[in-house]
């Protein structure tokens, strides 16, 4: 079993000061970040991005090819789940480092902010990428090293998807 360290058990401490009253709104939250989700959104805008001949088309292309990553890192690291009700009925069951709704949001949700180039929508990109990895700790699906590893492979992903495409 895995041994939570302090950071872990500080913060979920913390997200689960939220309380259940909210326990509705997070799975809508969660949602937003899920596999489906991200990528049906990130298929549609590489196919506006080649229908309009986007100069983002190509960083587009490989933010898509490079969305199932995530699966690669679950099978390396096998780090499992935490044992709650949420992830026992889990239809989907994975391990848990990274997390994939964390990689997913940050960068599907991140290069469609980049995209924009516009600070309102970095700000609420931003915001539904913390409250999507907030959701996973919240409902039991995650520790939050596992988010925030999601984060951070997705940062570096697309950092090397633009840096190579731009």
């Amino acid at each position: 079993m895995h041994q939570l360290h302090g950071f872990d058990k500080s913060l979920i401490k913390l997200i689960n000061k939220i309380g259940h009253k909210r326990r509705n709104l997070m799975l809508v939250i969660t949602t937003a970040g899920s596999g489906p989700i991200v990528g049906l959104i990130i298929v549609a805008s590489t196919l506006l991005l080649h229908s309009s001949g986007g100069r983002f088309y190509h960083a587009a292309l490989l933010v898509t090819v490079c969305t199932p990553l995530v699966l690669v890192f679950k099978l390396l690291a096998r780090r499992v789940r935490r044992d709650t009700i949420y992830v026992r009925n889990m239809i989907y069951q994975s391990y848990s480092f990274p997390s994939g709704h964390a990689y997913g949001s940050m960068l599907v949700y991140g290069f469609l902010a980049y995209l924009s180039a516009i600070w309102l929508i970095y700000v609420v990109f931003g915001i539904l990428i913390l409250l999507i990895g907030s959701s996973r700790v919240y409902l039991g699906a995650h520790y939050p090293s596992d988010v925030i590893g999601g984060w951070l492979l997705a940062l570096i992903t697309l950092s090397v998807i633009l840096n190579y495409t731009l």
